[in-house]
């Protein structure tokens, strides 16, 4: 458990630069970068690419932080043994029973809770749910996002999936797979992957070869993923945000049918396999990430994702928020919270609807782990923030206004 002093009132001592709304809507190829960390560049399969547009930045008003799973409870939810939990993105669904119900990876297996959106962890429903089916060659396999389909009572899963190079953990290649449920969640059969990155698995390739937790949104009678992808290149890139989608009736229809359907990948304006293709990087300079998770705030009329980037327990970890209209093309990320520590495995939670709908301040759970452990999930616990918007965006000055520049920091 982090100590006391990680808590909301401490303060970066500058604002971080941010570019102005002029600057922001730049035309495709002169945007200016994020100024977040390292970039990369990410090469694509079509012979031109374009620089995304960056969106503006709205106006945050305020960032409040809290505990939320304190670490010896975490570990042992209803006395059973949660230590890996949760290890993603967490996913929720309204059975009707006037409570949500959640799913997150535990570990290599998928744990289920009960609860609210904020206090997703009041009943431990299972601790230990194994997909049926996955291939052999995935030794992890767990969720994760989550789609109720009203017309068959089924829950869909988007799961985590990971090879291990030569029997080796440390050392992974992962892939988004999809499961489905016809018992409320109790349990889950597999359907199929359907998103590999371009790069097949390599063991002597750098580690590792990361996807993220499968960050999915519904718009518009289409289901959007956003991953990470690795391009077969030399030497190679990877792409550290991407998108990959399908048709809401065709997932459903396949999934009614034990079968998943055709995704593909958005490339600099093309689409390619969901199944190897390339992809093309949605952030101006390809700035790195770790994990994130994307809702739609209604007030705003945009996509709102919140992104964390992390090298290791001790080094400095950032959670951050990013704004797009056409989901394509994001802002320049903005700093909620900072430490050197880790802060990872973001996600909205209290979103209404498989559209994932935000009407006002949006609520983010994700882990932070005390730099003191011996290793991750010694001393972890779980985090809620609740970030306010003014409905409006920035003064056009290149800064935010003085109350969105009173950032948390976990010291």
């Amino acid at each position: 458990m982090l100590v006391a002093s990680c808590s909301a009132g401490s303060q970066e001592s500058e604002p971080e630069p941010v570019a102005s709304p002029t600057a922001a809507a730049a035309t495709p190829g002169t945007a200016p970068a994020p100024t977040d960390g390292p970039e990369t560049t990410a090469p694509s399969s079509t012979t031109t690419t374009t620089e995304p547009a960056p969106d503006v930045l709205v106006d945050i008003v305020d960032v409040t932080l809290a505990p939320l799973v304190e670490a010896d409870r975490r570990a042992s939810l209803g006395g059973a043994d949660t230590t890996f939990w949760p290890d993603g993105n967490i996913g929720s669904v309204d059975l009707g029973d006037g409570r949500t119900t959640f799913f997150a990876a535990n570990g290599s297996v998928t744990a289920r809770t009960a609860g609210t959106p904020t206090s997703p962890a009041d009943e431990l429903l299972d601790a230990s749910i194994v997909i049926d089916g996955v291939a052999d060659e995935f030794a992890y396999a767990a969720g994760g996002p989550v789609y109720f389909d009203a017309g068959t009572g089924s829950i869909l899963m988007w799961y985590h999936a990971e090879r291990y190079m030569l029997d080796d953990p440390a050392n992974f290649h992962a892939a988004i797979g999809l499961a489905r449920s016809d018992d409320g969640g109790a349990t889950f059969v597999n359907l199929g992957i359907i998103i590999e990155t371009n790069s097949e698995p390599d063991p002597f390739s750098p580690c590792c070869a990361d996807v993220g937790g499968a960050a999915m949104i519904v718009r518009d009678g289409t289901f959007f993923v956003y991953f990470r992808d690795r391009i077969a290149s030399d030497p190679i890139v990877d792409v550290q945000l991407a998108r990959a989608s399908a048709p809401v009736e065709e997932v459903l229809a396949a999934a009614a049918r034990g079968e998943t359907s055709a995704w593909t990948k958005y490339d600099n304006g093309t689409e390619t396999p969901g199944l190897g293709g390339t992809s093309s990087a949605l952030e101006a300079s390809n700035p790195k990430t770790s994990w994130f998770d994307v809702a739609w705030h209604e007030d705003l009329q945009r996509y709102v994702m919140v992104i964390a980037l992390h090298e290791g327990l001790t080094d400095r970890s950032e959670i951050r928020l990013a704004t797009s209209t056409d989901g394509l093309n994001w802002s320049p990320r903005q700093l909620l919270s900072t430490c050197n520590c880790e802060l990872t495995y973001p996600s909205f939670l209290a979103t209404s609807g498989p559209e994932r709908v935000i009407d006002d301040a949006a609520t983010i759970v994700f882990v932070a782990t005390d730099p003191i452990s011996d290793f991750r999930w010694q001393r972890t616990d779980v985090r809620i923030a609740t970030v306010e918007f003014s409905g409006g965006f920035t003064d056009g000055r290149g800064r935010q206004s003085v109350a969105s520049d009173e950032r948390v920091a976990f010291e």
